[in-house]
């Protein structure tokens, strides 16, 4: 899944900067000029985005404040620093976009939890990675795919066609595959067939798919989480991994793959959906807590109208 949903408008007029004019004339200037200045311009652009865009500052002020516990000055301290880093981010990910497969490791501190993947191929069930609008998302696969595994990215359609061709088209260079939801009604058995070949699909959870979501608390409150990863493990059998990728004070990112979160089948007083993606936003709640001003959800969260949660299906 692309950053769609953090740089689109939170309303339902779509923003007039994401379309594949920025993104295309944004990786131009990116893979242009050298990192340290890209980096500089960045940070200015993030204080600028978070100077003039109110709605989103204020809903991700909201969101924050009930991870960190922060108000006033602080809580707005914190609130800015998430645009910059956001900002870097999109810049960061644009800019290694056509770098070969060394230079992007070189910007890789620190690796952990590769022998966790090795032994879900080794189960030989597939690997679901699980990830969220926490850390460089976008990265994670190239970062993999440049290790030479290949990956399969799990993303909803793009509002306009050709930004979705455009990003395809470099995932592609990497040997990163695409699977779009939305567009082929056989999508979900078409991500069942690579697990069941063994193969290694990401997606993330912190956003319902589709309509399907399934409420979950974190931090003392309700949002929405997406079904989809005990679905599919429902399905295949697949391992569930947690993979995230976070900026260091180095400059440099760390490439995390944590243990595989135990699934469950559930009983009688808990459905096995509800559970297991119970069990995952607890889990992505101790790195929220860990990395809050890496965490890039510019939509209201927080006590959703229940009304609103669709029960995960059991087929697509």
């Amino acid at each position: 899944m692309s950053g769609k949903a953090a740089l689109q408008s939170t309303n339902s007029d779509p923003n007039p900067w994401y379309n594949s004019w920025t993104f295309r004339n944004s990786h131009r200037v990116a893979r242009l000029l050298p990192r340290p200045i890209t980096q500089t311009l960045a940070t200015l652009i993030g204080h600028l985005a978070y100077d003039l865009c109110e709605t989103p500052r204020n809903i991700m002020r909201e969101n924050l404040r009930a991870v960190t516990q922060l108000s006033g000055p602080s809580l707005d301290a914190m609130n800015r620093h998430c645009f910059t880093n956001f900002i870097q981010m999109i810049t960061d990910t644009l800019r290694f976009l056509n770098a070969d497969g060394s230079s992007v490791a070189e910007i890789v501190g620190d690796w952990s939890g590769l022998d966790h993947l090795q032994a879900a191929r080794e189960h030989g069930k597939g690997t679901l990675l699980i990830t969220g609008h926490l850390g460089a998302w976008e990265l994670g696969g190239i970062l993999l795919a440049v290790r030479d595994i290949p990956v399969t990215i799990v993303t909803l359609a793009e509002p306009l066609t050709d930004l979705g061709e455009w990003r395809e088209k470099y995932r592609e260079r990497f040997g990163i595959r695409t699977i779009t939801l939305g567009e082929d009604r056989f999508a979900f058995l078409e991500i069942v067939r690579t697990l069941q070949q063994n193969g290694v699909v990401a997606l993330l959870v912190d956003r319902p798919y589709g309509g399907h979501a399934v409420p979950v608390q974190m931090f003392g409150q309700t949002t929405l989480f997406s079904p989809a990863a005990s679905l599919l493990w429902q399905h295949t059998g697949a391992t569930v991994i947690p993979a995230f990728v976070f900026a260091q004070s180095t400059g440099k990112y760390a490439s995390h793959l944590y243990p595989p979160i135990e699934m469950t089948q559930g009983d009688d007083s808990q459905p096995p959906h509800h559970a297991n993606t119970q069990r995952i936003a607890d889990f992505f709640a101790t790195l929220l807590k860990k990395h809050p001003d890496q965490w890039y959800n510019f939509v209201p969260l927080w006590n959703p109208p229940l009304a609103d949660c669709h029960s995960p299906r059991r087929t697509p």
